[in-house]
């Protein structure tokens, strides 16, 4: 779609009242006098002056779009969300999330036919949202628990998350306060014993490495440092020799 905006299009009216159909209006282009229908949306509204005149029409979209959001996040939808995302855990921790988003997207397509990527992250988003309040409203001294239906599923997930429970917390009262509880997820490739083995043995045959070429570079120092000394001594004898 071209590029809309009040500077190269205009509304067009007829008695008056801007021409609109199905949820959109009608622009002209101020140049070219094409005319085409634009989805009606907020943003289209502020654009061209219209928010008051077509108020209705965004507030009954608002309706419509939650009301289409209630009938696809369903407390059994929910849950396999919940259920999913947390089994793609590693790989949000580790990969690309749009990609992972994707992959989320399509374990859930027989949820509802016009689930897509970003309706899936958005409610994932708000439910990590509401788990931070209600843990929040818990931990608060003096607070009453609040309940929330999803909190016990959401907390098998979170709970041990740096966002929830920082690995470690260091102030000037108490300094560095690490937290044995939490499990920092492994994400390295060498996850077998063997790996694991042929990983130590790698780190080793580093460190020899390393300790062999430090202890050359510490063998040459010292040779030149050697060789500066003696051309010292000599300049030091020969200067003698010439004074006498």
């Amino acid at each position: 779609m071209e590029n809309i905006s009040s500077e190269t299009h205009s509304p067009v009216t007829e008695d008056g009242v801007v021409i609109s159909q199905n949820n959109s209006i009608l622009l002209q282009n101020n140049i070219t006098q094409e005319c085409l229908y634009v989805p009606i949306t907020i943003g289209v509204l502020r654009e061209f002056g219209l928010v008051e005149e077509f108020s209705h029409s965004i507030s009954e979209q608002h309706k419509e779009q939650q009301e289409n959001e209630t009938k696809i996040w369903t407390t059994e939808n929910t849950l396999f969300l919940i259920d999913i995302v947390g089994k793609f855990d590693k790989e949000f921790a580790s990969g690309i999330k749009k990609n992972v988003w994707k992959k989320v997207t399509q374990q859930c397509k027989h949820l509802h036919k016009n689930i897509n990527e970003k309706q899936c992250e958005t409610k994932w988003k708000t439910l990590k949202r509401t788990y931070k309040t209600v843990l929040l409203h818990s931990n608060t001294s003096g607070q009453k628990k609040r309940y929330w239906e999803f909190f016990d599923v959401m907390h098998d997930i979170m709970h041990n998350k740096p966002e929830i429970t920082p690995v470690a917390v260091c102030n000037s009262m108490t300094g560095l306060h690490i937290n044995k509880e939490v499990t920092v997820p492994d994400l390295s490739p060498c996850s077998s014993k063997e790996d694991k083995e042929n990983e130590n043995i790698s780190n080793k045959d580093y460190e020899s490495s390393f300790s062999r070429k430090r202890k050359a570079k510490m063998s040459e120092a010292d040779c030149r440092h050697q060789e500066k000394m003696k051309r010292l001594d000599n300049f030091n004898d020969l200067f003698q020799k010439n004074d006498r």
